[in-house]
C-alpha cells in the first residue's frame, strides 16, 4: 500500500471514529430538559473539549476524503496538525489534571468522555508522528496557534455575562471575577505557548534523527 494510501485510510478510521463520538455525545447532551434546541446546541459546543475533537475529525475527513486543493491543501500545510496536536494535549492534559475529580461519569457517557480526552488525543498523537512534516513548522507558528483558544475564551466569556452559563469555572468570569479570570487566561495562554514550543522542538529532533538514521 503507498504512503498517501496508507495515510488515507488511517485518517477515514480516525476521523470516523471521532465523529461518532461527538455526534452520540451530542444526542446524549440533547436529553437534557429545559433548554432549547438551540440553547442546548450552543451549550454542547461551547466546551473547548467539543469543539476540538470535531476539529480533529474534521481534519481527518477531510485528509480521507478531501480532494487536494482549498479546505485539503490548507490542513495538509506542515503546522496544522501540529496545532492540532497542542489543542488535543491541552484538552487531555487539563481535563486528567483538573477537571476529572469533577465528575463522575458512567456507561456510555464514560466511554465518550474517555474517547474525547484520551483515545482522539492518542490518534492525533500517532497522526502526528508519522505524517506530520515536522521540520518545516517554525516556532512563530505559536502565535496563530494562540488565537484559536483566546478567540474561544473571549467568546465563551462574553455570552457567559447575558446566559449565565460557563463550561469551566475557570472562565467563570461572574463567580471567581474579572481579575482572576484574567490571571486565568493569562496562565493557560503561557501554557498554550510552552506546550506548542515543546511539541515544535520536539518534533525537530525527531524528524533529524529520522534523518540521521536515513542516511
Amino acid at each position: 500500500m503507498k504512503s498517501i494510501e496508507k495515510k488515507r485510510l488511517i485518517a477515514a478510521v480516525f476521523g470516523l471514529i471521532a465523529a461518532a463520538s461527538v455526534i452520540t455525545q451530542y444526542f446524549i447532551s440533547s436529553q437534557r430538559e429545559g433548554l432549547s434546541f438551540l440553547e442546548n446546541s450552543i451549550r454542547y459546543f461551547s466546551y473547548f473539549t467539543i469543539l476540538t475533537n470535531t476539529l480533529v475529525a474534521k481534519y481527518m475527513l477531510v485528509i480521507a476524503f478531501g480532494r487536494p486543493r482549498g479546505l485539503h491543501r490548507l490542513m495538509s500545510a506542515p503546522g496544522f496538525l501540529s496545532s492540532l496536536l497542542l489543542h488535543m494535549a491541552i484538552v487531555a492534559l487539563v481535563f486528567h489534571v483538573v477537571l476529572s475529580h469533577l465528575y463522575d461519569f458512567e456507561g456510555l457517557t464514560l466511554v465518550l468522555n474517555q474517547m474525547f480526552h484520551t483515545v482522539v488525543p492518542i490518534f492525533v498523537l500517532l497522526f502526528w508522528l508519522f505524517f506530520e512534516d515536522k521540520a518545516a513548522v517554525p516556532f512563530a507558528s505559536i502565535g496563530k496557534w494562540l488565537l484559536y483558544p483566546l478567540i474561544y475564551s473571549a467568546l465563551v466569556m462574553l455570552r457567559g455575562v447575558f446566559s449565565g452559563f460557563y463550561p469551566y469555572f475557570f472562565l467563570d468570569i461572574g463567580e471567581i471575577g474579572g481579575l482572576q479570570t484574567a490571571i486565568n487566561m493569562l496562565a493557560v495562554a503561557a501554557f498554550f505557548a510552552l506546550m506548542g514550543s515543546l511539541i515544535i522542538a520536539v518534533g525537530k529532533k525527531i524528524d533529524a534523527a529520522k534523518k540521521r538514521g536515513e542516511a
